[in-house]
């Protein structure tokens, strides 16, 4: 008895399936055939799409056997005119390096053979080393590799070497520490060398003069001698 009832509520349950399907698609009948002639027109558009100008173009088929055939057709990579134009050129590595002195720095542009770089006008700026410091330009102008920076007041100092065509230039600047000239010592020691050469010149002074008197007197004594004898 109940096997009877399943199997008459699973016919049931399908029929009513079955029903709602057809009924779905009586009312969307329209609407289906719509959109199986759609499909159908894109898939013709497609294919007519790949004949042009009388000749079929297949894609997806192997054509020849060299599988490398293309890294010997010039045309199949694009052309990269900056890697070109960078590759081409004959760029030579620089660097920097500084000296500080008294109030003074010297900055010398330092090839890759451990050689100044010289015939080409370098340029420098130089900065304090605070914040918003405005920068001075120094220009190589005899070519020789060095730039000499004079007059500068205590303190710290960046050196960034400018761009140059043809050079790699380093892209930070360098640190250095500008000390105070010592102008009042190195006068005292002047003053004081100075005066000792005018005492020693002073000293050899009255010691000549002394020999010159002590030879007159003997000279003259000697005369007195002479003239005493009969």
């Amino acid at each position: 008895m109940d096997s009877k009832v399943i199997r008459l509520a699973i016919l049931t349950f399908i029929s009513l399936i079955a029903l709602v399907l057809v009924v779905v698609y009586a009312t969307n009948t329209g609407r289906i055939h719509a959109l199986l002639d759609g499909s159908a027109d894109a898939s013709t558009e497609a294919s007519s799409s790949s004949v042009t100008g009388g000749s079929v173009t297949v894609y997806g088929e192997q054509i020849g056997d060299n599988l490398k055939s293309f890294l010997s057709d010039e045309t199949f990579f694009d052309e990269n005119d900056i890697l070109q134009q960078v590759v081409s050129e004959d760029v030579q590595s620089v660097t920097l390096e500084t000296q500080a002195g008294e109030g003074s720095i010297t900055a010398k542009v330092i090839n890759d053979r451990n050689g100044l770089e010289t015939g080409t006008p370098f340029v420098v700026a130089v900065s304090k080393k605070a914040a918003k410091a405005k920068q001075k330009l120094y220009t190589d102008d005899d070519c020789d590799g060095m730039i000499e920076i004079d007059h500068l007041q205590t303190g710290s100092y960046v050196v960034t070497l400018q761009s140059m065509d043809g050079y790699h230039v380093p892209v930070t600047g360098r640190t250095v520490e500008v000390t105070e000239p010592e102008k009042e010592q190195s006068t005292g020691v002047a003053d004081s060398a100075a005066t000792q050469d005018t005492a020693e010149q002073r000293k050899t002074e009255l010691s000549d003069e002394a020999v010159s008197a002590d030879s007159a007197r003997m000279e003259e004594h000697n005369g007195m001698q002479g003239q005493s004898r009969p």
